[in-house]
């Protein structure tokens, strides 16, 4: 029993897709700064692991929108722009590569809580290409961007050797850009497409230090980049949707950070 115990443990600590990684690292003997960082994991692959609630992406090129929904046009970036490094994590929905995954709440009533594990309710979660325009089918409907992470490195480690020479467990270090504040998102009926806008998320992160989570954004703002989203548009070929067809209703932010 107590044989199997063990190598059921060392399975989980090999394994960083499984919830038990994070927690194995953290109780194990890293140093404080990667605990920090990496906290942030507990949460996402908790989270993952439940598929509580409905996941969306961005339509490929051609592809049609499914009946009765709505096309969210738009971009959520980081500014500066920065460039991931290693990615070794793979995301139970999705991807890390290349996205910002943005979880949505219904309301925004409260700050976010960002010491807490679950820092709120979540309903929605989504993908967004942080270099490019995001083409989203969506329910219409208003819910609101809360919280944002970008993998910005990730890498496995271990604890030395074990006795016949092979790697002992360890886990996964991960560095994450988190994405602050709060930012309401309307999808109106009767429509095909709205158009959003560009959602930056600003940082410094020559200037700033991780807290529990990672490196924590500085503020929130929307811009207007209308032109290069049509053309955009235009370029995916999305049957049944022109430009002609696009309600512009910007992103609205409701807290900076």
């Amino acid at each position: 029993m107590i044989g199997d115990k063990k190598k059921e443990k060392e399975k989980r600590a090999k394994d960083p897709s499984s919830c038990g990684t994070v927690l194995n690292k953290l109780k194990g003997g890293c140093s404080m700064s990667k605990v920090g960082i990496a906290v942030i994991s507990v949460v996402l692959l908790a989270a993952a692991c439940v598929f509580s609630v409905p996941f969306h992406e961005t339509v490929g090129k051609g592809e049609d929108v499914p009946q009765g929904q709505v096309l969210l046009i738009g971009k959520f970036t980081v500014e500066p722009m920065v460039e991931q490094g290693n990615v070794v994590v793979h995301a139970p929905r999705g991807t890390h590569i290349g996205v910002i995954k943005m979880t949505f709440g219904d309301n925004a009533d409260k700050p976010l809580d960002k010491e807490a594990l679950v820092p709120f309710s979540s309903t929605e979660q989504m993908d967004f290409n942080f270099k490019k325009t995001s083409f989203i089918p969506l329910d219409p409907g208003t819910r609101f961007a809360r919280l944002g992470t970008l993998m910005l490195d990730s890498s496995r480690y271990t604890y030395g050797f074990s006795r016949g020479g092979a790697p002992a467990p360890g886990g996964v270090d991960i560095t994450y850009l988190m994405c602050y504040g709060d930012v309401k998102i309307t999808v109106p009926q009767r429509v095909k497409a709205v158009y959003i806008g560009t959602v930056v998320y600003q940082h410094d992160l020559k200037n700033t230090k991780p807290h529990r989570f990672g490196y924590p954004s500085k503020r929130v703002v929307v811009r207007d980049e209308f032109k290069q989203a049509m053309q955009d548009l235009a370029a995916m070929k999305i049957p049944g949707i022109t430009p002609k067809d696009v309600v512009r209703k910007l992103a609205v932010v409701i807290r900076p950070n």
